[in-house]
């Protein structure tokens, strides 16, 4: 079925579109040449479930989307990369997602 995800014949999970909508995100102060997190929440995400970001447009060039995980019930963490020397604090922007569950 279009909704499992297999290897070989094997069924390995099956998923279910949940959701899909915007954020604002506000990263915090990402210090030289290194991975910074932001958290959100998004009610009914479980640990092992997919969100994929949607960065914006208007994400500072000097930050890279690296990518994103639920870290906890209902708690979604954005990684971000400052590739820089210095530090950078992003503006707060408004992000897509797309959250997936998987069991």
């Amino acid at each position: 079925p279009a909704n499992q995800l297999t290897r070989g014949r094997a069924r390995i999970a099956n998923m279910s579109l949940m959701g899909y909508g915007t954020v604002s995100i506000n990263p915090g102060s990402i210090a030289a040449n290194t991975k910074g997190n932001q958290t959100f929440t998004l009610a009914g995400a479980g640990v092992g479930d997919l969100v994929l970001m949607i960065p914006p447009a208007t994400l500072e060039a000097t930050l890279s989307y690296v990518g994103a995980e639920v870290s906890a019930a209902n708690t979604v963490k954005v990684h971000l990369l400052n590739h820089t020397a210095g530090a950078i604090d992003g503006a707060a922007i408004t992000w897509g997602y797309v959250w997936i569950k998987v069991t």
